[in-house]
């Protein structure tokens, strides 16, 4: 867990430059924001008639981040001497606001690895992720993976090769999400605004950004082909890979 908090103080008499015009000026703005990450895993691992090693996670891990601001400018103040300790007596709110943004994630996630005879390496992974950034529809991202590997040079064609030290091939899919866009994006907003009506100036909302319920998990998916090869007691070693990675 992650707690800041910062607060900001500044009062102009009407004697400073900033504050002359003013007659004296107070500003303050406080900002306070926390985190937390719970994570909770459980793990088996063994090896069985020493030839079969069997490793498998599973966990559940909940995330929160929340940011409150509030800020105050006013102007005005007959009596300077209090300064910020007494902005009631300000006659002028230039500026004054609060915000808030909160965002919620749970996620569980699971991954499985088998290796035979040291020869043989199987992973399998599995993630569930839930975010409130986005809206009912798309809360919910699924993302999976799976990898395989095969050590050649434990095999007896090759170890009677004594120039070669490593040869192995190997092979992996997966699938990753990113919920990184601020909160309550997908929701439309509203904020203050003015209309003409009857010839008079009217106080209103009116939208100021869109709703968009198609808003989901952006998802990057990897796939990737290599070999490692070591020569010479790894005097001599190269890797060669195909790779792709697209992201939508």
């Amino acid at each position: 867990a992650n707690f800041t908090g910062s607060k900001l103080q500044e009062f102009h008499s009407s004697n400073s430059l900033f504050g002359f015009r003013w007659n004296g000026r107070a500003l303050i703005r406080q900002v306070e924001s926390s985190t937390y990450n719970l994570s909770n895993t459980l793990r088996f691992m063994k090896t069985f008639n020493k030839k079969h090693f069997v490793n498998i996670l599973a966990g559940v891990e909940v995330a929160r981040y929340n940011n409150d601001t509030f800020f105050n400018d006013i102007t005005g103040f007959e009596n300077q001497s209090l300064g910020v300790n007494d902005i009631g007596i300000g006659q002028v709110f230039k500026d004054f606001g609060s915000n808030a943004l909160v965002s919620n994630r749970i996620s569980y996630f699971t991954s499985a690895n088998y290796i035979l005879k040291g020869k043989y390496l199987f992973t399998a992974n599995f993630r569930a992720d839930a975010s409130d950034r986005f809206g009912a529809k798309n809360r919910w991202g699924y993302f999976p993976g799976a990898a395989f590997a095969w050590n050649v040079h434990k095999e007896k064609f090759i170890k009677n090769i004594p120039q070669i030290n490593q040869l192995k091939l190997r092979a992996s899919y997966g699938q990753t999400g990113n919920e990184r866009i601020p909160p309550f994006s997908f929701a439309g907003g509203m904020e203050n605004a003015y209309y003409a009506s009857n010839d008079q100036l009217n106080f209103g909302l009116a939208p100021s950004s869109l709703e968009n319920s198609n808003l989901k998990w952006e998802t990057t998916t990897q796939f990737d082909a290599g070999l490692d090869v070591g020569l010479f007691n790894d005097r001599i070693h190269f890797t060669a890979d195909y790779y792709n990675k697209q992201t939508t």
